[in-house]
């Protein structure tokens, strides 16, 4: 399922009040508090957060790195996630935000009537804790420090951290170094999104993903919902 596909001209009529059905999807969903990714109307990346929970007076979705313009109330916005194996996603309009501190946003959204799902295996990138993956990307031999955001088993989301790396640019391929803890893995990736600062990047992968690659991935999924 893409953006386009729930984030498309037909948006507003996600917005009548009857949603007692996608509450209760919602309800159930938020029970284990899974990753997201949210996108306004106004980005260009998405990111990440977590469903924390769904109650008739809203949904409340946390994101631990809101992107650098600010997520007014009244902003239409799409969210997507997984639940039993699927992927799924909806429209709705941001009620209230709150800052929770250490730079991370409270939303609450207006429950929408209908969820969209399809067969497609969702993947959904997970928030990266702070202080926990380190990534670096090569700039010819020399590895520059870059911020992860969120990763996924196909994809990450990147910051830059200061002007180093100033001509990285879609459709640009470098390649990339992760580690946690024990586990270290050299990627090769292409930007595929850029927001100022911030990238999306896709893993190109010619074989089997790397083992270290899904220890890392499911390593920061535990941490990332053991709060």
């Amino acid at each position: 399922m893409e953006w386009e596909d729930i984030f498309g001209p037909d948006a507003d009529r996600h917005l009548r009040p009857s949603a007692s059905a996608a509450l209760q999807t919602l309800e159930t969903a938020s029970e284990t508090e899974p990753p997201v990714s949210f996108i306004a109307a106004h980005m260009n990346l998405s990111c990440p957060g977590y469903l924390r929970s769904a109650t008739a007076d809203g949904l409340f979705v946390e994101l631990p790195h809101p992107p650098p313009d600010s997520i007014e109330v009244g902003a239409m916005a799409a969210i997507r996630f997984a639940i039993a194996g699927k992927a799924a996603g909806f429209t709705s309009r941001v009620e209230q935000t709150e800052d929770i501190g250490d730079g991370a946003l409270r939303l609450r959204m207006a429950i929408p009537p209908k969820i969209r799902t399809d067969e497609q295996r969702a993947a959904v990138r997970i928030p990266v804790p702070g202080e926990t993956l380190a990534a670096a990307i090569l700039d010819g031999e020399t590895p520059v420090a870059v911020r992860p955001i969120d990763i996924s088993l196909s994809g990450m989301g990147i910051a830059l951290r200061d002007d180093r790396l100033a001509d990285l640019a879609l459709e640009h391929r470098r390649m990339i170094v992760l580690k946690l803890g024990r586990n270290k893995v050299l990627l090769e990736v292409e930007v595929r999104r850029q927001d100022g600062r911030r990238f999306g990047l896709a893993f190109v992968l010619r074989e089997d993903r790397p083992a270290a690659l899904v220890k890392i991935v499911s390593k920061l999924q535990y941490l990332g919902t053991a709060t």
